[in-house]
């Protein structure tokens, strides 16, 4: 767990839970954009909750497969990104919130448009909502930790 603070540029993979995996060259790996605030590493902001929440819109249109249901793959319609807030850092406040870190995790929720298996007739896949988690794979800066 690292306890870099977590900056624009930093990078967070979105792993499935289950047997639905990313498909259409998506890693599961996006990057983050965070608001300006007040505090900077390297003229880049330090990212707070709501900026990695913000990535679910990041999600939409990325499409999925899942066993035999991947011809055509499926499509993510909504995306919910949600951070476990315990694991934010309280040594610095930024407006009044805990900024994220490199040991920063949470879970996200997607819906999607069915991936369909080939067959007479074709059959879509019959799960709906997909669902995964979240950890950050780069802070996106080496200089200053926090305790």
């Amino acid at each position: 767990m690292s306890n870099k603070l977590l900056t624009s540029g930093g990078s967070i993979t979105f792993s499935p839970q289950g047997a639905w995996t990313w498909f259409g060259g998506f890693s599961g790996e996006l990057q983050v954009a965070a608001e300006e605030y007040p505090l900077r590493i390297n003229n880049s902001p330090v990212a707070l909750a709501a900026d990695i929440e913000k990535l679910a819109s990041q999600l939409l249109g990325k499409m999925y497969v899942e066993g035999a249901y991947s011809s055509p793959p499926g499509t993510v319609t909504q995306a919910t990104v949600t951070v476990d807030r315990s694991t934010l850092t309280n040594t610095a406040k930024i407006r009044g919130q805990a900024p994220a870190t490199g040991g920063t995790k949470g879970q996200f929720t997607i819906t999607v448009s069915p991936a369909i298996a080939p067959g007479v007739p074709p059959v879509p896949d019959p799960v709906v909502t997909k669902s995964g988690t979240w950890e950050v794979t780069s802070p996106g800066q080496e200089l200053v930790s926090v305790d």
